[in-house]
């Protein structure tokens, strides 16, 4: 029997034609599934950006603990911390008079007036310099001349790089993801070590504030005035030269090459009175390093080798001393009962000051701000004495802040002697 080949039944050409008008989606289907996609896609953006600034933040926290490590690693070879900034000195200087033109200290003078110095520049290098040995940078440690200024475009050393060529040089581990103000091959630097409550013990002078248009687009951050440019000498702590106190107010300090003058002072681990992992060694600033030249440095280039404070250094508010016109610490609240904190220290990250940690958002100019600054969210990344690496909330209390500065704050004199800290203050 002939087999039968007629379409199967049920399978009439009727059918056929609607099984394909049934293939894909509708137009009203393809706009709700591209809405679905658009919602989802919409929620994982901000999860997305979220995870990336964490990666960054935990980028930087690393960089900055081999940071740490670094200054450890000189501190166990040397039994001391290196100088903030290191300067060649006056033969002459004094500090009798600190605004004598003819035997000034040139580290005053470098602060005081950067851009007059040209033809006998005393500024060398900074603490970066020091630790390149034991950041995996031993090849730009052996080019480094000490005798040179981190300026000096000569090369003294056959077949070695200057020191301008050696300190532009970019070195990942110096620099935070997070840091805007990068440059390319230009020495950046987004790390600052502690110099305490003044940009130079010896003459510790405050910082200058600023005045705000309001508007942060202009390339000058909204600033309409930038105060004197010169260190006011009439805003200054009481314990001056006075080593035993200054030791106890910070960690590294700006010093001179050779040494031995009254303002070289440096601290070793016995001077970590109130335990290395309740002191700050180290943090983020972004507004220091590389600059084509800054009204705070006289226009002079700038790069992580700069021993200048306000590129190699943070300091906490001097604002604990009062904001009058002559602020006096033994007057200014620093004073503690027998059983608490003197209110002044409350002064050194007051919330909502322009001193308070981050408060300098709105700069975009190199060296302007003198305190901890960084490109996260709510606070800084930083590393302690003991090299542990911790993020710091801008909103931290001020005294607490002024108590991770302060290397020995127990032992300070009786007007101005800091509690016990307790690490729940600052660890949460």
């Amino acid at each position: 029997m002939a087999a039968f080949r007629g379409r199967p039944i049920g399978q009439g050409k009727g059918s056929c034609m609607r099984s394909r008008l049934r293939v894909g989606f509708t137009l009203i289907e393809l706009l709700v599934v591209i809405a679905i996609i658009g919602v989802l896609v919409g929620l994982m953006l901000p999860a997305v950006s979220s995870a990336r600034a964490a990666a960054r933040r935990a980028k930087c926290q690393s960089n900055l603990r081999q940071v740490g490590l670094g200054l450890l690693g000189f501190l166990n070879t040397f039994n001391k911390f290196p100088n903030a900034g290191t300067f060649a000195e006056n033969p002459g200087a004094n500090l009798a008079d600190p605004t004598d033109p003819e035997f000034p200290s040139w580290i005053w003078t470098s602060i005081n007036q950067p851009g007059s110095l040209s033809k006998n520049n005393p500024m060398r290098s900074n603490w970066v310099v020091d630790v390149l040995p034991y950041i995996d940078s031993k090849d730009l440690a052996n080019a480094w001349d000490h005798e040179q200024l981190y300026l000096s475009s000569t090369s003294t050393k056959q077949g070695m790089p200057s020191n301008l060529k050696s300190s532009s040089t970019n070195l990942d581990i110096l620099v935070c993801p997070d840091d805007t103000t990068v440059q390319t091959s230009q020495g950046n630097l987004s790390y600052v070590v502690n110099g305490g409550f003044a940009r130079w013990h010896a003459e510790p002078l405050s910082w200058t504030g600023y005045k705000f248009d309001g508007d942060s687009a202009g390339g000058n951050g909204g600033i309409v005035s930038w105060g004197p440019q010169a260190p006011d000498l009439g805003k200054r702590t009481n314990w001056g030269l006075n080593q035993s106190t200054c030791k106890k107010m910070g960690v590294m300090f700006l010093g001179t090459a050779k040494g031995g003058y009254p303002w070289d002072i440096q601290t070793s681990p016995i001077n970590l009175e109130d335990g290395a992992s309740a002191t700050l060694m180290a943090s983020e600033n972004m507004l220091v390093g590389s600059s084509t030249g800054s009204p705070v440095s006289g226009g002079l280039l700038t790069n992580w080798a700069c021993p200048l404070p306000n590129f190699c250094m943070f300091t906490a508010s001097d604002n604990v001393c009062g904001t009058g016109s002559t602020p006096d610490c033994t007057s200014s609240g620093l004073a503690a009962s027998s059983d608490a904190d003197g209110p002044g220290w409350a002064f050194a990250n007051q919330d909502g000051s322009f001193e308070n940690i981050n408060g300098g958002y709105r700069l975009t100019i190199e060296g302007t701000f003198p305190y901890l600054l960084s490109n996260h969210s709510g606070g800084v990344n930083t590393v302690f004495c003991d090299g542990s690496a911790r993020f710091l909330k801008s909103s931290i209390a001020g005294s607490v802040y002024a108590k991770l500065v302060t290397p020995a704050g127990s032992k300070l004199p009786y007007w101005c002697t800091q509690m016990p800290l307790s690490q729940d203050a600052f660890t949460q």
